[in-house]
């Protein structure tokens, strides 16, 4: 079996949170990731799906460096990214690339197509002449006609193409996308995640794709992964997860998923109650006083994973005795 390319364990992320706007004492902390713990094979697909404000976006900055965790050990190609600083840490960077959520804030809007393309190229010392410009313009769906235009002259879906074409231009072994479909129109967004399955089909590519939609991750992955204010609740082989989900806020999710089918009877129902506070987080189940299944027991419990099988692992303790349903056929 194949050693892991990327692994993580016990990841951890507290931001200070002041009382007054130039107070230099931090009264309380905002716990952003709490003890996140996974690893993604070379070729893999890992799904990662959960509202906004779970931490999503802060363990990708902090996969790609962008942010320094609080604690734990992130492991790339078996080498520590905790530990590298500065120029180790930059000629390892190329064989990890992210893709940011909004294609137009993430591009220099005085660089012409070429000039962003390129400027990876040369910073990476691979040659960067047009004939390597258009090449991976060729491989997002793009044409030559674009190298002299300026980012505000493009559609959005031609700058998240060119977004995941200056991510492929230093050819990394990893692609981060963080939400990469999240502000295009839905035609778009149907047309950009066929290039993403394609891409990693021809690259053997291995992805963490984070999206917010239960479906488009069920749709490419090969595991998906459901995160709760900083939590993982359940991690599982997608085919396992689609058709068993283990966690009663993995059954919410698919619950709040559009029905596709019309006239098909499906319960739908609504979380009571609002999430916990990520400030100061007391111990315990941080679902809790949301679950509809929740027992006195559950309160205490602090969301360790527990391993349903080999291909399944959940947090909560009464996974066994639940009957939750997913939502296969409508994926």
């Amino acid at each position: 079996m194949n050693e892991p390319l990327l692994t993580l364990k016990r990841v951890s992320k507290e931001f200070a949170v002041h009382s007054k706007i130039f107070s230099r004492k931090p009264l309380s902390k905002l716990v952003a990731l709490d003890e996140v713990s996974f690893s993604i094979s070379p070729g893999q697909t890992l799904g990662l799906v959960g509202e906004s404000g779970c931490g999503k976006s802060t363990l990708a900055k902090i996969i790609c460096r962008l942010e320094k965790p609080s604690g734990g050990e992130i492991h790339f190609q078996g080498r520590s990214l905790t530990a590298l600083h500065r120029e180790p840490l930059r000629h390892l960077r190329k064989h990890f690339q992210p893709i940011f959520q909004d294609p137009f804030g993430s591009l220099n809007p005085r660089f012409t197509v070429f000039d962003t393309l390129a400027e990876p190229l040369r910073l990476f010392g691979k040659t960067a002449d047009p004939s390597a410009v258009i090449s991976l313009l060729q491989k997002v769906g793009l044409g030559e006609e674009l190298l002299v235009r300026y980012p505000h002259q493009l559609s959005g879906g031609q700058r998240q193409r060119l977004g995941i074409a200056r991510a492929l231009s230093v050819e990394p072994e990893l692609l981060i996308a963080d939400e990469p479909l999240s502000s295009l129109d839905v035609s778009v967004q149907a047309q950009v995640l066929d290039l993403f399955l394609d891409l990693q089909k021809e690259l053997n590519l291995t992805l963490l794709f984070i999206s917010h939609d239960l479906r488009v991750v069920g749709h490419l992955s090969d595991q998906i992964m459901v995160m709760y204010l900083g939590r993982i609740m359940e991690i599982a082989d997608t085919r396992e997860i689609l058709q068993s989900p283990r966690h009663p806020y993995t059954q919410a999710l698919f619950e709040a998923l559009p029905k596709l089918t019309p006239g098909r009877n499906r319960r739908r129902s609504i979380l009571q109650g609002d999430p916990p506070s990520p400030i100061d987080p007391k111990p315990g189940c941080r679902f809790f006083n949301r679950c509809p299944y929740r027992q006195p027991p559950c309160k205490e419990y602090d969301n360790g994973l527990l391993e349903v099988s080999a291909r399944q692992k959940v947090a909560c303790i009464r996974w066994d005795a639940l009957s939750l349903t997913g939502n296969s056929q409508g994926i």
